[in-house]
């Protein structure tokens, strides 16, 4: 199960799902509609059999647009092949690992060896609170997530090099600008 947008560059509103067929029949449906029964047109019929297969699942009309603006980005990943992807993302995320180990009061708490790392860096600022820093930085127009007391980058592979310095710039300046 994967949800379609952030990482996967799709809209909100739909999810990738897969299910191995011969467990399917395990999976309870929870949620009955028009299109997860076997005869889809037949509205007049009650106590209809569900749909066999996937289809079960679909219980409201299909979300057409987020449908092809996901498989528009799943073909560009498939175009630019998943190993180039990664290898550009984890670039990304070593640079910006080593920019955020120049700055002093910056503790980086994701893990920093490479077999271990994803495209996610977590980490605190010295005196700072997480919400109150990630407010100062959305003001330079950076933008980062608080989480749990921590500031929480997620660069993708199409982040420029340019903006990641920029960000921490301004993570570096933040922590002494006035509120």
């Amino acid at each position: 199960m994967a949800d379609g947008h952030k990482w996967l560059l799709g809209p909100e509103g739909l999810a990738l799902f897969y299910c191995a067929r011969n467990r399917l029949e395990r999976l309870r449906v929870l949620e009955y509609g028009w299109r997860s029964v076997e005869s889809p047109e037949a509205f007049h019929r009650r106590g209809q059999a569900l749909a066999p297969g996937a289809r079960r699942f679909e219980c409201g009309s299909p979300n057409m647009l987020g449908i092809h603006a996901l498989s528009a980005s799943l073909s560009l990943f498939e175009e630019l092949g998943m190993p180039q992807l990664s290898g550009l993302l984890m670039q990304k995320v070593g640079r910006l690992l080593e920019l955020l180990g120049a700055l002093e009061t910056v503790q980086i708490l994701s893990p920093l060896d490479p077999a271990r790392q994803s495209g996610i860096i977590s980490l605190t600022v010295s005196g700072m609170d997480a919400p109150a820093l990630q407010a100062r930085l959305l003001r330079y127009g950076v933008l980062c997530a608080a989480r749990d007391g921590r500031l929480r980058f997620s660069p993708h592979f199409y982040t420029p090099q340019a903006q990641l310095e920029y960000a921490v710039e301004c993570l570096g300046r933040a922590p002494s600008d006035p509120e």
